[in-house]
């Protein structure tokens, strides 16, 4: 006699449930963090550029661009990193939803790709913004 097959369909334990929502909640946190140190410094960066400019190029009649919140730079990184964070959420689902496994582990990399891309266009917009 043959032993009965093992199905997916059973209920995961409490350690793969906790397991997966520590996972979420520290990808999230990480991102968090990630999103106040990558912010502060890049808005430091900005001041310190726009000062500079100031020096250089005394008749500029730009203006520095204090305000974080209309700046471009600062859209993209804000979403990039949010959607970062949010990748996590398919990341931590996996260790115990193992049905949608492979949908899962796809959703994760889509939208960890789509938020390195946003991150490097932030990257992007702030150069190009402080050496305007």
């Amino acid at each position: 006699m043959n032993p009965p097959a093992i199905s997916d369909t059973s209920s995961p334990g409490f350690g793969r449930i906790f397991a997966g929502i520590c996972l979420i909640a520290g990808w999230v946190l990480l991102h968090v963090v990630l999103f106040y140190l990558i912010f502060v410094s890049s808005f430091l960066l900005e001041i310190f550029l726009g000062i500079a400019r100031s020096i250089l190029f005394p008749g500029s009649s730009r203006d520095m661009v204090l305000d974080s919140d209309t700046s471009l730079w600062a859209q993209l990184l804000t979403i990039g990193l949010w959607l970062g964070g949010a990748a996590g959420v398919p990341l931590g689902l996996r260790v115990f939803w193992r049905s949608k496994g492979p949908v899962l582990k796809r959703l994760f990399w889509v939208a960890l790709i789509a938020a390195v891309l946003l991150d490097v266009s932030a990257l992007v917009a702030l150069v190009k913004s402080a050496l305007s």
